[in-house]
């Protein structure tokens, strides 16, 4: 919560971002460490000193823009320090999945994953403990492509899917 870190969709954990708030021109660097946000129209969770450092805490919500960034770490060889800098890796390749729907009732979850077989696509539930309770999120197709992912995306929202996302996924689909 106090450390300089954020939650993205997409991004791979670990990346290093810079996120600029739009409204007022203050930038801060951060590392994607989790999952999120789920919901719809938001691209970045920001951990409480992260939106201090922005000063967007008290507001809540703030157009910003997201910059992955290199990150460097310092390599000492005898009196000297040299810099090793990590290159920015590839984000459109690895695996994502599109979720399609997030339930409180799990029987709702299974309703819609039935559906999504019957039509024969991949589909699964996952769990997603929430401070509010229990959430059980529908998640279509599995694509190693981000753009293959994203195009898909758009058939779903057309298709009376219209929040449904493109989510990254660190474990076995």
């Amino acid at each position: 919560m106090w450390a300089d870190t954020a939650a993205h969709k997409t991004l791979p954990l670990g990346t290093y971002v810079k996120v600029t708030n739009l409204e007022n021109g203050r930038s801060t660097i951060l590392r994607i460490n989790d999952r999120g946000p789920f919901v719809s129209g938001r691209i970045i969770d920001l951990s409480a000193k992260g939106a201090q450092d922005l000063g967007c805490h008290t507001k809540g919500l703030a157009k910003v823009r997201v910059e992955a960034v290199q990150s460097a770490t310092a390599q000492v060889v005898g009196d000297a320090t040299y810099w090793k800098v990590d290159p920015v890796p590839s984000f459109r390749y690895g695996r994502f999945t599109i979720q399609i729907g997030a339930f409180r009732d799990q029987a709702n979850a299974y309703r819609l994953k039935g559906k999504m077989t019957g039509e024969n696509r991949e589909s699964r539930v996952t769990n997603l403990p929430e401070r509010d309770g229990l959430w059980y999120r529908v998640q279509v197709g599995s694509y190693q492509d981000l753009v293959v992912a994203k195009a898909e995306l758009e058939r779903f929202r057309s298709n009376g899917f219209p929040d449904a996302f493109v989510i990254a996924f660190e474990g076995a689909p």
